[in-house]
């Protein structure tokens, strides 16, 4: 996804065999509210084809259009196609309505003659620019993004200098006692080696991991239009940015990871709208109003910014 912009972008890397090939990609859309589902729906869908690029109108939503492109290829339309009855698993276990229909408005197909390798970029969004949007360009940004979010945090070098030092000791006991006695000087040096080793591969696993919680992190980070200001979907994709559970959430996705500038934006967020000492526990998802319906979101405000202050020191 481009960063807080309504676009995604694939990239599919394909090698064919020997033979002639054909690859059907077939898009499967919808258009809702978070909290409702289309059991049961027809879609009305229109369509303005332009060669491989296809802009669609779904259910009147004339404000908001889709753009889908494919790089290269041929679009053919479907015509009152629906993928009937997709079951949601975990949408039935919390006891959720788990089936819906949604529109397979056409499908692109692409021609690979034998032993050929395509690069193939596809693009969905909300902007009407997406002839200028460049896939590859945006997930190289994107990669490059997330890696600075990573390397500024500092998290990945954290323990690591002590952890250090204590493998360094240990290999030099274990030296020592090899020359201390001669005989196991071998399985010594040998058990230093394997200790060693241990310990990267504990490390190794220890940056993978973090590197993984701190790319999921940037995931709940939205900037909230209306606003001009940064706050955090806790609760995404079930929610808005619910007060509380934002607010419980900021130390360990903004505060943890050095993002003081948008953690600031997110207090700014909170405090923007209190009433008689509340703080707004949401906004409705409709005129932006603030929802009033927290009791514990005001202390959790003042909770969160002494931590603020104690991670900046200021």
């Amino acid at each position: 996804m481009e960063h807080e912009k309504n676009t995604v972008c694939i990239k599919y890397s394909i090698k064919n065999g020997i033979d002639n090939a054909k690859l059907t990609l077939a898009p499967i859309i919808n258009f809702r509210d978070f909290h409702s589902m289309s059991t049961n729906w027809d879609f009305n869908v229109k369509q303005f084809i332009n060669k491989n690029k296809v802009k669609i109108i779904l259910n009147g939503n004339s404000q908001t259009p889709i753009y889908i492109k494919l790089s290269e290829g041929k679009y053919i339309e479907h015509q009152k196609d629906i993928f009937k009855n997709m079951f949601y698993i975990e949408e039935q276990k919390r006891g959720f309505e788990p089936e819906e229909n949604h529109c397979v408005p056409g499908r692109f197909e692409i021609q690979i003659a034998p032993n050929e390798k395509k690069e193939i970029t596809f693009v969905c969004s909300f902007e009407d620019n997406i002839d200028e949007i460049n896939a590859d360009k945006i997930i190289k940004k994107e990669k490059e993004r997330k890696n600075k979010i990573i390397e500024n945090s500092e998290l990945l070098n954290e323990n690591s200098t002590l952890e250090s030092k204590e493998i360094n000791q240990e290999s030099k006991k274990l030296n020592q006692e090899g020359k201390e006695i001669n005989q196991d000087s071998k399985k010594l040096n040998q058990d230093s080696k394997e200790i060693n080793s241990e310990e990267n591969s504990i490390e190794e696993k220890r940056k993978l991991l973090l590197k993984s919680l701190i790319n999921s992190s940037d995931d709940f980070i939205v900037y909230r239009q209306s606003f001009s200001l940064h706050t955090i979907i806790a609760g995404y994709h079930w929610f808005l940015d619910w007060g509380r559970d934002s607010l419980i959430s900021i130390e360990g996705l903004l505060l943890k990871t050095k993002r003081y500038e948008i953690a600031k934006e997110v207090l700014k967020t909170m405090m923007r709208d209190i009433k008689y000492g509340l703080v707004p526990n949401g906004y409705s998802g409709f005129d932006n109003r603030p929802l009033y319906n927290s009791v514990d979101a005001s202390l959790l405000l003042i909770e969160q910014i002494k931590k603020y202050l104690e991670y900046t020191r200021r």
